[in-house]
């Protein structure tokens, strides 16, 4: 399964990667992709994931990124699964922000957090 259109995400940005000898898949910076490597593309419609190969990288300028936050800490961008965080690696980020998302779990009922933040997502 090939993706219909090329992923563009930061260098700092986290994304699932499998890389050639690994025996698991892990949270790698884009920076660190390269040819040959796995990444997750997510089925429309559906919560099933397959993994696909890098056939080619290069570096284009783009403006307006955007890094929503969400509870579980991953998103799909392009069809793709990876990190809400960039700069730092996603597992310390998650933990970082632990106690945050224990809030947001504590208060969703009474301030309906949750559906103010899919509301944003979706614009």
């Amino acid at each position: 399964m090939a993706a219909k259109e090329p992923l563009r995400i930061t260098r700092l940005h986290s994304l699932l990667v499998k890389k050639l000898g690994d025996s698991a898949e892990k949270y790698r910076f884009a920076s660190e992709v390269e040819i040959g490597d796995e990444l997750y593309l997510a089925e429309r419609n559906s919560s099933k994931v397959k993994k696909v190969r890098v056939t080619k990288t290069e570096t284009i300028e783009l403006y307006d990124a955007y890094a929503p936050v969400t509870y579980e800490g991953t998103i799909i961008v392009d069809g793709f699964v990876t990190s809400c965080y960039g700069t730092y690696k996603h597992e310390n980020m998650h933990l970082l922000l632990t106690p945050l998302r224990w809030w947001y779990k504590l208060f969703e009922s009474h301030y309906n957090i949750r559906n103010m933040m899919i509301k944003q997502m979706e614009f």
